[in-house]
């Protein structure tokens, strides 16, 4: 019987030794080794070819992966529909992304003429866009518009929430409104936050809180309110705190006549004040009528002088009842004490006693009792 000889037994036989010998020993004189290829690559001296592939990705169903050994600077660029890969072991130069007619880049500089180089990112010019999302949402349509500026977008797990940060002139912009996305932002930490102003400003206001005109509190049977603060207090020995604090320091100011004086604080509705505490203490209501509380220690002949040219009422006190009254005053400075008023009190400067009385500049207390004792007013006035 004639002996059948299976050339396509030997063909795949010869096909096998030659992959199992001579590939190794190639990929071990390159320094490129291609982990996924497909029947379009080639390579070439190191040098990586493929025809019709429009872009460069990774994802689910990678087109194309890389892995340089040694690690080696290595430069990927696109001309027309060809990628290349090129090892030259310098330093990195642009990585050039493609889709059609758009063009993404990625390259280190030496622009600004310093020793090393800067990082950037070149996005296309008809988009501006970098966007941040899952894996699985690389090619979702996530209605992104052209932008003016370039944009950073960050978009939730599903893609209905986004947040975008963009440099629009001389302000940065923390955007998650442009398409009605209505997320609430929020900022966490378990440390100080700080907003620190740290350069001159000749005009305007240095922090803005504001609401924009479409954008009011409309509930109609609920309260509602515009700026909520909420301390939580666990303290204990000799502990302070301040729920609020300001703290104003002043090297220079001005009259205040351009506004309603100058204030530490100061409420108003619609542009009309309606109560301020003034920077010497005095509590200013409603329509300027000014309330002023004080409690100073006043050495002997020591006095509290009060604003010329008002009218008011009020009352003092010196030491621990030691001398008090009641007392009111017109704007020529006239005083009046009360039925009110303890033995030594005087409408003059008299020694020995309480002296509430026209000083000339306005109106003052004054501790002439012969010793260092505590002073204390209440005073209402206004300009008549």
């Amino acid at each position: 019987m004639k002996k059948l000889i299976n050339y396509g037994g030997i063909i795949v036989l010869i096909a096998w030794v030659i992959w199992a010998f001579i590939v190794p020993t190639f990929a071990q004189d390159s320094d490129l080794e291609l982990l996924y290829r497909a029947d379009d690559f080639e390579e070439d001296g190191g040098n990586l070819f493929a025809s019709g592939l429009v872009g460069l990705y990774t994802g689910d169903t990678p087109k194309l992966a890389l892995k340089v050994s040694p690690p080696a600077p290595f430069e990927l660029t696109q001309t027309g529909t060809e990628l290349q890969a090129i090892l030259d072991g310098t330093m990195i130069v642009p990585l050039i992304l493609k889709t059609g007619a758009y063009q993404t880049t990625l390259a280190s500089s030496t622009a600004e003429g310093l020793s090393g180089v800067d990082f950037r990112i070149g996005l296309n010019e008809t988009l501006r866009a970098m966007v941040l999302v899952d894996a699985g949402d690389i090619t979702a349509d996530l209605g992104i518009v052209p932008e003016i500026y370039p944009t950073f977008y960050i978009f939730d797990d599903d893609v209905s929430h986004f947040t975008a940060f963009y440099q629009k002139a001389a302000v940065l912009w923390i955007d998650n409104s442009e398409k009605g996305t209505s997320a609430q932002m929020l900022f966490q930490t378990d440390r100080n936050m700080a907003f620190n102003l740290i350069a001159l400003f000749s005009s305007g206001n240095a922090f803005d809180f504001i609401s924009g005109s479409a954008a009011k509190m409309t509930d109609t049977n609920g309260k509602q309110t515009w700026f909520n603060i909420q301390a939580r207090i666990d303290q204990s020995g000799t502990a302070a705190y301040d729920g609020l604090g300001v703290n104003v320091i002043e090297s220079g100011i001005g009259s205040g006549a351009t506004g309603d004086g100058n204030n530490i604080v100061n409420f108003a509705i619609e542009g009309v004040s309606k109560w301020r505490l003034d920077r010497t203490g005095n509590l200013i209501t409603i329509d300027s009528l000014i309330v002023h509380r004080e409690k100073s220690f006043a050495a002997d002949d020591g006095e509290i002088v009060l604003a010329t040219g008002v009218a008011g009422w009020g009352f003092a006190m010196v030491g621990d009842m030691q001398e008090f009254s009641s007392f009111t005053f017109t704007s020529a400075g006239v005083v009046t004490l009360g039925p009110d008023a303890s033995t030594n009190v005087t409408n003059t400067d008299t020694d020995t006693n309480l002296a509430i009385y026209d000083a000339g500049s306005g109106v003052a207390i004054k501790n002439r009792l012969g010793s260092n004792l505590t002073l204390a007013i209440e005073v209402h006035y206004y300009a008549p």
